[in-house]
């Protein structure tokens, strides 16, 4: 709305429209329809829910995190979702008390924008690598322990193998014998 528009300064128009253009480029509208169609197929279902609502907060926190790369600025932002709240809630703050955890939602967005750091990506980045070379060491040295422990039992099988002796008697008392 225009009335809303008068109330941002530049910085926060173009995080809030950085934000929607997120969405747009993440195709989170196609996401969405997909979303809506699982969430009545399995209506009945209390995890169906969660982990709907889990999904919509992070596609609303992956855009999020679009505009603070884009613009490197979080406290323009953080006051610009903060006027858009306060935009959507003047009209029927009295029924907004009803409405449950949404402005939770938007504390811990609020929150979680705020505190971000510049090197907090990189620092992520480090500790996933990290993960994953400890992860694939890992998995190398059982795979290896795995190997020579396969190699002790064929050894072993075959050593009992070639050291065992059949003895045979035929109806008329005939023996033989049939060494492996």
């Amino acid at each position: 709305p225009l009335s809303l528009m008068s109330r941002l300064d530049t910085q926060q128009v173009e995080a809030v429209l950085l934000h929607e253009l997120a969405h747009i480029r993440r195709h989170d509208y196609s996401w969405n329809i997909l979303q809506m169609i699982m969430e009545t197929i399995l209506f009945f279902n209390p995890v169906a829910w969660w982990l709907s609502g889990l999904i919509r907060e992070e596609r609303e926190h992956c855009c999020d995190d679009y505009v603070l790369r884009s613009t490197q600025r979080s406290l323009p932002y953080a006051h610009a979702l903060l006027a858009l709240e306060e935009y959507r809630v003047s009209g029927y703050a009295a029924t907004m008390a009803l409405a449950g955890n949404k402005r939770n939602s938007l504390l811990n967005r609020i929150k979680r924008i705020t505190a971000m750091k510049q090197n907090k990506g990189n620092t992520q980045r480090i500790l996933a690598t990290v993960t994953v070379v400890v992860l694939l060491a890992a998995m190398a040295c059982f795979a290896t322990a795995f190997g020579q422990e396969k190699k002790q039992e064929s050894k072993s099988v075959n050593k009992s193998y070639s050291k065992k002796v059949i003895t045979i008697t035929d109806d008329k008392g005939k023996t033989k014998v049939y060494k492996d």
